[in-house]
């Protein structure tokens, strides 16, 4: 009987990992190769040069360092990701649900 209830429980435990860790991955955006969280939707807005997604989404951060992008700073909500000479620029104004991206050319 012990056995089965092992069983039961790491299955479970197995189980909800593996849905956090589905949902924590991103998915790219319109920057390429730069994720986004899994559940972002990306938002029409009246500047076509706005990548504007929703939700910042569950260890949107932690994703960001899996995909190899490094924080090089911050300032306030503005963050500054740096990857293979490229630089791409997220703001998440406070109070607001929603991600901006801006690619830096350098």
């Amino acid at each position: 009987m012990n056995r089965i209830r092992l069983f039961i429980y790491l299955f479970l435990f197995t189980l909800v990992l593996g849905t956090c860790l589905y949902v924590s991955f991103g998915k790219e955006s319109k920057i390429q190769d730069f994720p986004v969280p899994f559940f972002a939707n990306y938002i029409n807005d009246d500047n076509p040069k706005d990548l504007k997604y929703s939700s910042s989404g569950f260890l949107y951060w932690l994703t960001l360092r899996v995909n190899g992008w490094k924080e090089n700073y911050h300032e306030g909500e503005l963050k500054v990701f740096e990857k293979n000479n490229r630089e791409v620029l997220v703001f998440q104004p406070p109070g607001e649900k929603a991600i901006y991206l801006f690619e830096n050319f350098k």
